[in-house]
């Protein structure tokens, strides 16, 4: 895959990831239909967390499956280790800065 060159001037799409008190970078892309399917694709590993049982009601085998399930798709998420906090992926647009017409800062 090519990378797509990127115009000052010209929005790029970032998929960030929603927790309670801020957003944080997962991605982006100069497509914003790219950026949607890759967000799209991301909410819907989310939303397959695997249903967590009363775990006082399990035995050994059932326990270690139902961590073992929790596991696979924490593994997975695109936020790692934080996909329990995680609410959910947005797309925004954020406009590149050409910072070549700044000169020299004094």
């Amino acid at each position: 895959m090519t990378p797509t060159p990127i115009t000052p001037g010209d929005p790029v799409y970032v998929v960030s990831a929603e927790f309670d008190t801020h957003l944080q970078l997962v991605g982006w892309h100069p497509d914003q239909a790219e950026a949607a399917r890759i967000c799209a694709a991301m909410q819907a590993h989310h939303d397959q967390k695997p249903e967590q049982p009363e775990w006082l009601n399990l035995g050994p085998v059932e326990l270690q499956a139902a961590r073992n399930a929790l596991t696979a798709w924490v593994a997975l998420h695109p936020c790692g280790i934080d996909a329990e906090r995680c609410r959910g992926f947005t797309v925004g647009p954020v406009e590149w800065l050409d910072v070549s017409s700044w000169g020299t800062p004094a």
